[in-house]
C-alpha cells in the first residue's frame, strides 16, 4: 500500500512498524517529564509553606486580601487605620503623610 520503487523509501509495513515501535517511548517521556515537573512544583510549594493541594486557592486568597485586582477595601480600611493612628498620637504628621502616600501608590503603607 505504501512502498515505493525510489532506493531507501520505507515500505508501508516498515513506517508502520517503526512508529509502533517510537510511540510508546515517546509517550512514556511525555508521562515522565509531566511527573518531574509535578514533583518539582510540590517541593517548591512546600518550601515556601504552602499547601501543594491549596496552593491556587492560597495564592487567591491572599490575592484579595491585599487589595488589589479591582478591590479597595484593602486600600480603605489601611487608610482608616492610618486616621485612627494619627489620630491617637501614634504616628506623627510627617509618617502619617509618607505611609498614606506609600497606600495609594500601592506599596501597602507598611
Amino acid at each position: 500500500m505504501f512502498s515505493f520503487d525510489t532506493v531507501g523509501a520505507m515500505s508501508g509495513s516498515t513506517f508502520f512498524d517503526t512508529m509502533w515501535t517510537i510511540f510508546p517511548w515517546l509517550f512514556g517521556a511525555v508521562v515522565v517529564l509531566i511527573v518531574v515537573i509535578l514533583v518539582a512544583n510540590v517541593r517548591r510549594a512546600r518550601k515556601h509553606g504552602l499547601n501543594p493541594m491549596t496552593t491556587q486557592t492560597d495564592v487567591a486568597a491572599r490575592f484579595i486580601k491585599s487589595g488589589v485586582g479591582g478591590s479597595n477595601e484593602g486600600l480603605t480600611d489601611r487608610l482608616e487605620e492610618l486616621d485612627r493612628l494619627r489620630a491617637a498620637g501614634a504616628i506623627s504628621e510627617p509618617e502619617y503623610a509618607a505611609a498614606r502616600s506609600s497606600a495609594l501608590n500601592g506599596d501597602g503603607g507598611r
